[in-house]
């Protein structure tokens, strides 16, 4: 059964260089435009930013939820979530992990196609019993008209 909190002291958009939470821990949310969404408690350990629509993956070499971008082929069991925020490098926030939001596109996304995690936590059209498929993008283009990024669904519990 998955075990969510509905009451976090803070917004699922807080970064902070500290520990607020507990890692791995689930939060569930109502967006007001998307719907009810799922995001999980994660720190970034990638090196770099991890700017918005750019999916995280579990670091190499730890069980924890500690973060890398996302690269080419990563399994969905791997993918902690896609940010919906910026989160700096060595800092704590929420990724969303169920729901519908923003990802980022390596320039080949098509609408009401599955997207696979390809390089620099970038996502592409995957093949349907070949890939992996965290993510399936549900327009080509963000509401916002932002170049680049996607409206998908993002499935990676």
């Amino acid at each position: 059964m998955l075990s969510t909190s509905s009451g976090l002291p803070f917004a699922v958009t807080a970064v902070s260089t500290e520990l607020r939470y507990r890692l791995g821990e689930l939060y569930e949310f109502w967006h007001p435009t998307y719907g009810q969404q799922i995001h999980r408690y994660i720190r970034n350990e990638s090196g770099s930013t991890l700017s918005i629509g750019l999916g995280a993956m579990q670091e190499n070499g730890t069980d924890l939820y500690k973060a890398n971008l996302s690269g080419a082929a990563t399994a969905t069991a791997r993918m902690l979530g896609v940010a919906q925020v910026a989160i700096v490098n060595d800092s704590y926030g929420f990724v969303l992990c169920n729901g519908i939001g923003i990802c980022q596109s390596d320039g080949t996304t098509t609408a009401n196609v599955g997207q696979k995690a390809v390089a620099a936590g970038q996502f592409s059209d995957a093949v349907i019993g070949t890939d992996d498929i965290p993510v399936h993008a549900l327009e080509t283009e963000a509401p916002a008209g932002a170049a680049g990024v996607f409206l998908a669904m993002v499935r990676c519990l």
